[in-house]
């Protein structure tokens, strides 16, 4: 089975477009441009009479639009080599936190298939036919959470798993045990079954300021191919991809150019400063390998999740109990409110679910559109479904009290509802 902090010198970080343009702009001057000082406007004159500054003092924002300039051209193939200064050092500076992982599922012996294995230490991992099962070897990746042994990865590279090794980049390989799961966010934690004395926590960023884009790198074990570094940009924001196998969604989703191919699910992708800003998991191809659209769950959401992983081995979601569907213009139209009306549209409120009980109404038959529309949930705009899910990801536990606010019957009709929040049904059929 294949299944899919950091001290950098400033001009590293200088990305390349920003810099492409201000080099181009520096070597095209020609002899006939202004020769002296007087020719200048006075903001230009002062700047060119500056001394150029060093490497390090440099101010560059985040995004690079905050470059400090100065008088003079800048080499063009310095600064094409910066961007791989930057991915080297985030390169080397991550490797002691990432993981390759290699699972085994044990398998009769009269299945096609497997390979002869032992549990022996002194054998290894794959070894002589000590014992008549056979096993199905599978991979993927990972990266140290915390230093006390915790490793994260995707839940579908470890699920059914019947042992599981974590190989390092020094080569050290240690046997881990699941500790918890969550297929909704397809993550998983794994413990080392043994303490590595020399481990080093990745650094977590915020997957909420990340921006269409902005370059990123990811590092993963793809076909095998233990810590490779791929890179790319940020190619879509927020997404939203199917969660589980009971309907749900997780929304935040990032999307990426960035090679992501089987053996890679479970590794960080990264941005400039070495920062983890999701968790790669599933790629979009009709062959099973990179096409350009990879997915990553975002940091923020694992952020929630892994803390209550490694404590109860589970992951309980508030669930409010509706299915519900974008407001358009041409829905909004067709409940005679304004063409601007956002918010979402409750096709159903589940039976036996926080809004059924609460009184929240569905549409009443497939033809009508007369459901109750969610415009805010505790004082926050309710613009698309994403936003409800978000918000009861992050900020809500199963049992607290929500206030929606709600249309009905018409634009001028707007109530507040309060509810209790109850607990997502699990997704995965294994599961008590």
């Amino acid at each position: 089975m294949r299944t899919t902090g950091l001290k950098l010198p400033t001009l590293a970080m200088l990305l390349l477009p920003a810099l492409l343009l201000l080099a181009v702009a520096a070597c095209s001057e020609t002899s006939e441009g202004p020769s002296a000082a007087g020719d200048m406007p006075a903001a230009a004159a002062e700047s060119a009479e500056r001394e150029a500054p060093t490497a390090d003092t440099i101010e560059v924002s985040n995004a690079g639009a905050g470059l400090e300039t100065w008088g003079g051209a800048l080499d063009p193939l310095a600064v094409v080599a910066a961007q791989g200064v930057v991915l080297n050092r985030i390169y080397t500076e991550l490797l002691p936190s990432i993981v390759h992982i290699d699972t085994y599922r044990r398998v009769t012996t009269a299945s096609p298939g497997g390979l002869p294995f032992s549990t022996s230490p002194d054998v290894g991992p794959v070894g002589p036919q000590a014992l008549p099962d056979r096993f199905v070897l599978g991979e993927g990746s990972g990266f140290v959470w915390s230093d006390d042994g915790h490793i994260v990865t995707s839940y579908h590279v470890v699920a059914d798993a019947d042992r599981l090794t974590v190989t390092f980049h020094d080569g050290a390989v240690v046997e881990a045990e699941l500790l918890g799961g969550d297929p909704d966010s397809d993550l998983a934690v794994l413990r080392l079954t043994e303490p590595k004395t020399d481990l080093g926590a990745a650094r977590l960023g915020d997957s909420a300021a990340v921006e269409v884009g902005q370059l990123v790198a990811a590092i993963g074990s793809p076909f095998g191919r233990e810590f490779t570094l791929t890179s790319g940009i940020i190619s879509a924001a927020g997404r939203s991809l199917p969660a589980g196998n009971l309907g749900f969604s997780l929304a935040g989703v990032l999307q990426t150019d960035a090679a992501i191919n089987p053996g890679s699910s479970g590794g960080p992708l990264l941005d400039m400063y070495g920062n983890v800003i999701g968790i790669n998991a599933r790629i979009a191809s009709s062959s099973g390998v990179s096409a350009g659209v990879g997915f990553a769950v975002p940091i923020n959401a694992a952020k929630v999740i892994i803390p209550s992983l490694m404590r109860e081995g589970e992951y309980a979601y508030s669930w409010l109990g509706i299915r519900g569907t974008l407001v358009t213009p041409a829905v909004a139209d067709e409940m005679s409110l304004p063409s601007d009306t956002r918010g979402v549209l409750v096709v159903e409120a589940i039976e036996d679910g926080p809004a059924n009980g609460a009184g929240m109404r569905g549409v009443s038959g497939a033809d009508s559109l007369d459901g109750d529309i969610i415009v805010a949930i505790d004082g926050n705009v309710v613009e698309a479904m994403d936003d409800i899910i978000a918000y009861l990801l992050e900020e809500t536990a199963p049992g607290e009290t929500v206030s929606l606010k709600i249309i009905r019957d018409g634009s001028e009709n707007t109530l507040d509802l309060e509810l209790v929040l109850g607990t997502r049904p699990r997704s995965d059929p294994l599961a008590p």
